[in-house]
């Protein structure tokens, strides 16, 4: 038997760790990065990494419940889904990519509009395309492998996120940062929440198969975020 919450944890502590000993990695979350390293490589790739996660766990939900006979975990799953589409949109109805745009404009000096519109010119890098490709045939193939993208991007994001947003404000020289760590104050916050929203929902599942989607969705949301670091289109 798989124990499920462990297998997850371990996964997502090493995420950290790794993500702390990568240079580009370590100069952002560390509050050293360059105005081109924050803004164009790792606000670009988080605009994209979040831009269809609504949608996708909306998707996800739905296809769930329309399934057939749902197991008790299953309908549990589905439910989350809905309310992750729902949490992960802010008041404007937008998702979270508009904090990232907020930090990109805020550095930028730009409005909102204009923000948006330079970085739809960016491609992200292959591993923030790869994440996106592997959520969307994920929420087709099982989405309950979606958990293993939340909690291991949600589970480093509580770990990181705030830490790095103080980091910057204090350590950093790129124009207006103090009001452009959004994305990443915002997320440190949430998260925690959102982390121990997951355990319970783990716990519930019970079939193997589906234990063994969630622990191979989690590496494939490690490793897209780590090659990140490697290259990135123009």
């Amino acid at each position: 038997m798989v124990d499920l919450i462990s297998v997850m944890e371990g996964i997502s502590a090493s995420f950290c760790e790794r993500v702390q000993e990568d240079p580009r990695f370590s100069a952002v979350f560390g509050g050293t990065p360059s105005e081109s390293e924050y803004v164009d490589w790792f606000l670009v790739d988080t605009f994209y990494d979040v831009l269809g996660t609504p949608g996708y766990c909306a998707a996800g939900g739905q296809r769930l419940k329309e399934s057939g006979e749902l197991t008790p975990a299953h309908r549990l799953i589905s439910e989350t889904l809905f309310e992750k589409a729902t949490e992960e949109q802010t008041e404007s109805g937008q998702g979270h990519e508009l904090w990232a745009l907020h930090d990109i404009a805020a550095v930028k000096g730009w409005e909102l509009d204009q923000a948006a519109s330079w970085v739809r010119q960016h491609t992200p890098s292959p591993g923030s395309l790869s994440y996106n490709d592997f959520f969307k045939f994920i929420t087709t193939a099982n989405p309950i492998g979606i958990l293993g993208l939340a909690f291991t991007r949600e589970y480093m994001a509580n770990e990181l996120a705030t830490q790095a947003a103080k980091n910057l404000r204090e350590r950093s020289d790129i124009p207006n940062i103090a009001k452009a760590t959004v994305f990443l104050g915002g997320h440190g916050e949430a998260d925690a929440d959102h982390v121990k929203e997951l355990y319970p929902i783990l716990d519930a599942i019970e079939d193997q198969a589906d234990k063994e989607v969630v622990i191979m969705a989690a590496r494939v949301s490690v490793e897209s975020y780590l090659a990140k670091a490697v290259t990135r289109h123009k």
